[in-house]
């Protein structure tokens, strides 16, 4: 999930087009939207964040994620 060559996850795809919506999103929205776990939920986070498409915002406190830049990531 997080090597660059590799394809987006369908997860990643709905995280990148809530945050292209102007959603400031949080690891528990995910968690919550997929019925899925901690690990798994930072696991499609941080596969984003390493491809340098969202950033993490840490305060105010849980922090949540933005896109990194202003290019809109669309599906293929």
């Amino acid at each position: 999930m997080g090597d660059a060559h590799s394809p987006l996850t369908e997860r990643q795809l709905w995280i990148l087009d809530q945050l292209r919506n102007g959603m400031q999103l949080t690891r528990k929205m995910v968690e919550d939207q997929f019925a899925i776990g901690d690990k798994q939920a930072k696991r499609e986070l941080t596969g984003l964040t390493n491809r340098g498409m969202v950033s993490f915002i840490r305060k105010p406190r849980p922090g949540y994620y933005v896109l990194k830049t202003r290019q809109i990531y669309q599906r293929a």
